[in-house]
């Protein structure tokens, strides 16, 4: 999967995020959570490596945070996220049989 973020920081400045194969049956569900600090937010961390680019940089990570608008928000999108996972890694072994 691969998926594209653009916009612009505080400061003013614009940015262009790009995020490429990930592999939503690799969610480590033991490893990714919600919280909050000055806003609601989850970690979706996983198993193996996704590419993160910009126009300046690529780099292999295994962590993205996303901010949200409040907890209730944060905590539906990782349930989403979670069952995404759980349907990918099901379809996986479904597919192999």
């Amino acid at each position: 999967m691969e998926y594209t973020v653009a916009g612009k920081y505080p400061v003013g400045s614009f940015y262009d995020i790009k995020y490429s194969d990930i592999d939503l049956s690799s969610i480590n569900p033991q490893e990714s959570k919600t919280s909050h600090d000055y806003t609601a937010f989850l970690v979706l961390s996983f198993n193996k490596h996704l590419d993160y680019s910009t126009s300046s940089s690529s780099l292999k990570i295994k962590t993205i945070v996303i901010n949200t608008s409040d907890d209730e928000a944060a905590q539906k999108l990782y349930t989403a996220f979670l069952h995404l996972g759980d349907l990918c890694r099901h379809g996986a072994h479904d597919s192999s049989q």
